[in-house]
């Protein structure tokens, strides 16, 4: 698998919102299903607060959760793509949303202008994250606290492990070869005053080799993965566990306070 962060791979992967509901399907089908609730308890968050949701994507978060927000929240989504934005604000439209489309590395939000901010499973796609991390820092104020989400070196390394057999290249998830959990903790260190890491553990034991192909033809994978050598390598996978293929993930949820 592989990950890039130059603009032209970016809008393919983030044009509109096809790829990454395909990606998040096969966590919803097989994952344990407190993700969002977990995600939510990380950092709380009280009536009136200014909420800034970087990197928003579809926004499914608030969705997903829909009803438990506290009231009168000012949440802004922000995201480079129109079409994520678009799909966020359908999804928190309870909350009355004000939506962005604009650069995590340059946000168009004054300083110290936000009680949180999330960050959720965005930063590896910027060309400098640690420009987005002190962006991050600009924008809220003292003693606010901001909650990101990054992977873990382990995760989904079977899924690497498959198309690095096909396809030659990293064997282990490409979102951490630009920013891994842990590379990402010592980045908020630079620049927070605390800063907390929990971790989300999950397996998805996949039953449907057609959900591990779909979701490998939505990935950035390289041209030498051709589909029908990643069939041949998914249904041996399969076999070899017995109709099934279990996948490991290592989330990290990353709370640094300024």
């Amino acid at each position: 698998m592989t990950l890039q962060a130059d603009s032209a791979e970016l809008q393919r992967q983030y044009g509109d919102t096809q790829r990454l509901v395909q990606r998040k399907s096969l966590h919803a089908k097989y994952g344990r299903g407190d993700w969002y609730p977990w995600l939510r308890g990380q950092v709380p968050l009280a009536a009136d607060m200014r909420v800034a949701d970087i990197g928003c994507g579809t926004g499914q978060l608030w969705g997903a959760l829909a009803g438990q927000w506290p009231p009168s929240l000012a949440v802004q989504l922000l995201d480079r793509s129109p079409a994520m934005v678009a799909a966020a604000l359908a999804q928190a439209a309870a909350l009355r949303p004000r939506g962005v489309v604009g650069d995590a590395m340059r946000l168009p939000l004054r300083d110290a202008s936000i009680d949180a901010a999330l960050a959720v499973h965005m930063l590896y796609h910027l060309p400098d994250p640690h420009a987005g991390v002190r962006e991050l820092r600009r924008i809220v104020r003292p003693g606010a606290a901001v909650l990101a989400v990054l992977n873990g070196r382990d995760n989904m390394r079977q899924l690497a492990q498959l198309v690095a057999g096909v396809a030659g290249g990293p064997d282990r998830d490409p979102s951490t070869l630009r920013l891994d959990a842990e590379a990402g903790a010592r980045l908020f260190a630079m620049h927070f005053a605390q800063v907390r890491v929990a971790r989300f553990d999950d397996v998805l034991v996949c039953t449907d080799p057609e959900d591990v192909m779909a979701y490998l033809q939505s990935l950035p994978l390289p041209p030498q993965a051709h589909a029908s050598a990643l069939r041949q390598a998914v249904e041996a996978a399969f076999a070899h566990g017995d109709g099934a293929l279990r996948i490991d993930k290592d989330v990290r949820a990353i709370v640094a306070t300024a």
